[in-house]
């Protein structure tokens, strides 16, 4: 985990494009239109799913019958608006039971939406904003407590000095990444190296974020006696 402040970010773009050195203070209009490039090249990482360094896990208690629950700062599950919802769990009298994150398509080809049970098997979020839309498929009867783990956006720089912890590569990333922003506007060139750097940057920290694939099993290959499924006999 590196420290760093937004101001450190900016002042090493400055120098990779040879438009600032150690010995040259920036401008206060320079420093804080960096800053919003810096934190607008960050909002465009949260559509990048292996940039996300951590997966929030985070509870509700749903409302019996109620379809869908609100998502977002101020709706029914009042937290931060996730950009993806990776998995989710059910809590039924103790006991955890999978809801399985489900496409548009899918969703849109459920014909009874209106089913209700207290075991919901599917969860569809409606991405809409400023506030989400979670679904349930069935829809709960009970108020039972929903699990999801989800992706949240990115933390962006608030001010040019506050102090901020990152993941170790990311102040890199930022650093190089912002130069290749910053070069258009005063019409420098990010070199072939800074590129190269940054590109190596943000595969170093895909490589690390990258989930490994959990091999699932179709539950239509098991028989009704529980056996597995023979391959070689093909029952």
């Amino acid at each position: 985990m590196s420290t760093t402040t937004a101001l450190d970010i900016i002042s090493g773009a400055f120098r990779l494009l040879q438009v600032a050195s150690p010995d040259v203070d920036l401008s206060a209009e320079e420093a804080n239109s960096a800053l919003d490039a810096l934190n607008l090249m960050i909002e465009s990482w949260d559509n990048e799913s292996l940039m996300m360094y951590h997966i929030t896990k985070e509870s509700f208690v749903l409302t019996p019958n109620k379809n869908p629950h609100t998502i977002g700062t101020g709706g029914d599950f009042n937290t931060s608006r996730p950009t993806a919802i990776e998995a989710a769990t059910l809590t039924v009298n103790g006991l955890d039971y999978d809801v399985k994150p489900m496409a548009y398509d899918d969703w849109a080809a459920i014909r009874l939406k209106s089913l209700a049970t207290i075991y919901s098997e599917y969860l569809y979020l409606d991405a809409t904003f400023p506030l989400g839309n979670v679904y349930l498929h069935p829809i709960s009867r009970a108020a039972s407590t929903l699990t999801i783990y989800c992706r949240k956006p990115l933390t962006e720089f608030t001010s040019l000095t506050s102090t901020f912890s990152l993941p170790k590569g990311y102040a890199r990333a930022m650093k190089y990444g912002l130069a290749i922003e910053l070069a258009p506007e005063y019409q420098a060139t990010a070199g072939d190296d800074v590129k190269g750097l940054f590109i190596a940057a943000k595969a170093g920290i895909k490589r690390t974020n990258k989930r490994p694939i959990t091999s699932r099993i179709d539950p239509a290959l098991f028989s009704p006696k529980n056996r597995r499924f023979n391959i070689y006999k093909g029952n």
